[in-house]
């Protein structure tokens, strides 16, 4: 699919880092000459293009359409580009904001979240972060309202890896306006069954329902929600009715070309054995055991950071090792969470304090969100702190996937 790409870069930067950045992003797309006919098929429309400027007007002979504006407060330049969004007379298939960064601004997410609110056409945000001094709480903030993956960028030699990765996503978009809803049914004897918790900041909580929503769904990729169902003590169940629908889950979605509107429906039916009756050993779902170690160890490593930041770097590596002891014996298991088995190894090299006040922070605040999320391509380091390409995540974690059917996996866990 050839979408029509709208692409908003954005540049808050501190002075001192301006020449830097710039001469980076220049070499990119003179490299790539932004025709982008031979990189992944891109079409963008360049009189939509738009390069924001902070401190300083820096003229770069990249094409004639280019426009520069120059604005001082990050704030104020992210509103600027929302308001050139919701004007647009033209809507493209595909919009998106870049925000680079590597400035401090802790007191303009409320006012960026109220703004972004506003604009009822689909777009999304991919943040990239430059060195330790970037707000990568903010960022991630910023980038998780519209479903935007986390760049935390270490070695500028490693950018074009990250640009790579958020274009891909823009010009594979097959799906829009994702939304998937989970309501627990209420029927007896199991009145009590509840939702009792999710994982990832994407989960919204309407009366009784679970819902999520999405701006994009790209090609080749895979997206599994994790939540956990709270099981009440049954008595006088009725032989006659062994099986109970708990759960259903809708989905709909939006082709961004056609605008026609996808639905798929599935239900957890629950079926009840009697001590009497033979039972077939249950087997593991091991795609539902991957998801939940996917989202059980992203958990870990935010509880561990949350110790580096109060200064408890021994005990924030021993919950992370613990992690891994779960996963590791079992080699099926092991196989498939190669990712988050990376991502915990590394985040136990960034729980050391030197590691943590350098990259570490920024590095694990960017496990957590794309993790979550399941997107983007998360930092390597090695044992020295040097940045390393981070392609073989990506490929690790990502499968294809076709909107056939919603698929409702279902993995029990027995307490004792």
């Amino acid at each position: 699919m050839n979408n029509h790409v709208e692409l908003v870069l954005i540049y808050f930067v501190q002075l001192i880092g301006v020449e830097v950045c710039m001469e980076i992003s220049q070499q990119w797309l003179k490299k790539h000459q932004f025709n982008c006919q031979n990189f992944l098929e891109i079409r963008i429309d360049f009189n939509q293009l738009y390069l924001m400027v902070k401190h300083k007007e820096l003229h770069l002979q990249i094409m004639q359409q280019l426009k520069i504006n120059y604005i001082l407060k990050k704030r104020q330049l992210l509103f600027n580009l929302v308001e050139i969004l919701r004007q647009q007379q033209v809507i493209n298939d595909v919009s998106s904001i870049f925000l680079l960064s590597d400035g401090q601004d802790s007191t303009a997410f409320v006012e960026i979240q109220n703004s972004v609110s506003k604009v009822k056409d689909v777009f999304s945000i991919h943040c990239f972060g430059f060195e330790r001094d970037n707000d990568t709480n903010m960022m991630t903030s910023i980038c998780n309202l519209k479903n935007g993956s986390f760049y935390f960028v270490q070695e500028i030699d490693l950018l074009d890896e990250f640009f790579a990765d958020a274009f891909g996503g823009l010009i594979t978009v097959i799906g829009e306006q994702l939304e998937i809803k989970a309501s627990i049914q209420s029927t007896s004897p199991f009145e009590n069954v509840s939702i009792s918790k999710t994982y990832g900041k994407m989960w919204q909580k309407i009366d009784k329902d679970y819902i999520i929503k999405l701006p994009h769904i790209v090609s080749g990729t895979r997206k599994d929600f994790v939540f956990e169902l709270c099981w009440p003590t049954c008595q006088n169940i009725d032989e006659k009715d062994k099986e109970y629908k708990v759960l259903d889950v809708s989905m709909t979605l939006q082709n961004p070309i056609t605008k026609q509107v996808i639905q798929k429906d599935d239900s957890l039916i629950v079926k009840i054995v009697n001590s009497d009756n033979s039972i077939i050993q249950n087997e593991q779902d091991l795609d539902a055991l991957t998801e939940y170690y996917r989202v059980k160890g992203t958990e870990t490593i935010l509880n561990a950071k949350q110790l580096c930041d109060e200064d408890d770097f021994d005990q924030a590596k021993l919950l992370i090792q613990s992690m891994l002891i779960k996963i590791k014996p079992n080699e099926f298991i092991l196989a498939l969470c190669q990712g988050i088995v990376q991502d915990l190894e590394q985040a136990v090299q960034a729980c050391e304090r030197n590691r943590f006040q350098n990259y570490g922070n920024s590095q694990m605040i960017q496990f957590v969100s794309n993790n979550f999320q399941q997107i983007g391509s998360n930092s390597i380091f090695n044992s020295l702190g040097q940045k390393l390409s981070s392609y073989s995540t990506f490929i690790l974690k990502y499968n294809a996937i076709s909107f056939e059917k919603l698929s409702l996996r279902f993995q029990n866990f027995i307490v004792k």
